[in-house]
Protein backbone atom coordinates (compact mmCIF):
# COMPACT_ATOMS: atom_id res chain seq x y z
CA UNK A 1 0.00 0.00 0.00
CA UNK A 2 1.32 3.86 -0.88
CA UNK A 3 -0.48 6.41 0.48
CA UNK A 4 2.43 8.77 0.17
CA UNK A 5 -0.03 12.14 -0.22
CA UNK A 6 -1.01 11.11 2.83
CA UNK A 7 2.16 9.96 4.27
CA UNK A 8 1.45 6.09 4.74
CA UNK A 9 3.87 4.04 2.71
CA UNK A 10 3.70 0.02 3.97
CA UNK A 11 5.35 -2.62 1.47
CA UNK A 12 5.22 -6.24 2.38
CA UNK A 13 8.39 -9.30 1.90
CA UNK A 14 11.07 -6.61 0.93
CA UNK A 15 14.24 -7.88 0.16
CA UNK A 16 17.61 -5.98 1.20
CA UNK A 17 19.86 -5.16 -1.20
CA UNK A 18 23.09 -6.74 0.90
CA UNK A 19 25.76 -3.99 -0.47
CA UNK A 20 23.79 -1.21 0.01
CA UNK A 21 23.54 -2.37 3.85
CA UNK A 22 26.96 -3.88 4.17
CA UNK A 23 28.76 -0.19 4.59
CA UNK A 24 26.20 0.64 6.87
CA UNK A 25 27.07 -2.38 9.65
CA UNK A 26 30.84 -1.93 8.71
CA UNK A 27 30.74 1.72 9.78
CA UNK A 28 28.23 1.27 13.07
CA UNK A 29 30.69 -1.93 14.68
CA UNK A 30 33.55 -1.86 12.19
CA UNK A 31 33.24 -5.55 11.88
CA UNK A 32 34.53 -7.71 9.09
CA UNK A 33 31.23 -8.88 7.98
CA UNK A 34 29.16 -9.31 4.79
CA UNK A 35 25.27 -9.52 4.20
CA UNK A 36 24.71 -12.56 2.21
CA UNK A 37 21.16 -12.39 2.15
CA UNK A 38 18.34 -10.68 4.03
CA UNK A 39 14.46 -9.52 4.02
CA UNK A 40 11.39 -7.60 6.08
CA UNK A 41 8.07 -9.40 6.64
CA UNK A 42 7.17 -5.76 6.70
CA UNK A 43 8.32 -2.13 6.26
CA UNK A 44 5.76 0.86 7.44
CA UNK A 45 6.71 4.59 7.18
CA UNK A 46 4.77 7.71 8.18
CA UNK A 47 5.53 10.90 7.45
CA UNK A 48 3.40 13.78 9.12
CA UNK A 49 3.58 16.11 5.72
CA UNK A 50 2.05 18.96 7.46
CA UNK A 51 3.62 18.53 10.92
CA UNK A 52 6.80 17.88 9.85
CA UNK A 53 8.81 20.32 12.24
CA UNK A 54 6.62 19.22 15.41
CA UNK A 55 5.70 15.35 14.99
CA UNK A 56 8.53 12.41 14.07
CA UNK A 57 8.66 10.28 10.78
CA UNK A 58 8.13 6.66 11.99
CA UNK A 59 9.57 3.69 10.72
CA UNK A 60 8.58 0.21 11.65
CA UNK A 61 10.57 -3.15 10.32
CA UNK A 62 8.77 -6.27 11.32
CA UNK A 63 10.47 -9.22 11.46
CA UNK A 64 13.71 -8.65 10.21
CA UNK A 65 16.40 -11.68 9.04
CA UNK A 66 19.28 -11.15 7.94
CA UNK A 67 22.33 -13.73 7.02
CA UNK A 68 26.06 -12.49 7.98
CA UNK A 69 29.34 -14.12 7.27
CA UNK A 70 32.40 -13.19 8.31
CA UNK A 71 34.70 -11.54 5.41
CA UNK A 72 38.01 -12.52 7.19
CA UNK A 73 39.55 -14.95 10.08
CA UNK A 74 38.78 -14.31 13.93
CA UNK A 75 40.92 -11.41 15.02
CA UNK A 76 41.00 -11.37 18.64
CA UNK A 77 42.80 -7.60 18.71
CA UNK A 78 39.38 -6.75 17.23
CA UNK A 79 37.00 -8.59 19.09
CA UNK A 80 39.01 -7.35 22.56
CA UNK A 81 39.05 -3.83 21.47
CA UNK A 82 35.13 -3.59 20.65
CA UNK A 83 34.82 -4.89 24.39
CA UNK A 84 36.77 -2.22 25.74
CA UNK A 85 34.89 0.72 23.74
CA UNK A 86 31.38 -1.42 25.29
CA UNK A 87 32.69 -1.07 28.88
CA UNK A 88 34.08 2.26 28.20
CA UNK A 89 30.83 3.66 27.28
CA UNK A 90 29.08 2.26 29.88
CA UNK A 91 31.78 3.96 32.38
CA UNK A 92 30.86 7.07 29.96
CA UNK A 93 27.07 6.86 30.49
CA UNK A 94 27.64 6.31 34.44
CA UNK A 95 29.55 9.31 34.68
CA UNK A 96 27.24 11.76 32.83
Amino acid sequence: MVDSWNGHIRKENVKFKPKAIEGMFGSLIGAPISIVQGYCKSVQVNVPWLKLTSKPVLLRLEDIHIVLSCTSAYDRAFVKQSLLNVKRQRVQELLI
